[in-house]
């Protein structure tokens, strides 16, 4: 499932140097008082998301991936 964020809350959690889907998790964890088995689980499910999105940016963009990964 994905969610979708209006751009100005996205905007204003970078710009505070947030990352908007790890803000969430954290947010949501702490209301919904989520299992730390869950919250480490959806971690693990970001953390892979950005390695693959750093391998696939590797194969075309080697400008790009020398930025800082997420």
């Amino acid at each position: 499932m994905e969610v979708a964020l209006p751009k100005a809350v996205v905007d204003e959690l970078m710009k505070r140097g947030l990352d908007p889907e790890a803000a969430i998790i954290e947010a949501l964890a702490k209301l919904a008082y989520l299992d730390p088995d869950t919250v480490a689980e959806a971690r693990s499910e970001l953390a892979t998301k950005y390695l693959e999105e750093d391998r696939r940016l590797a194969d075309s963009h080697s400008v790009q991936i020398s930025e800082k990964p997420y």
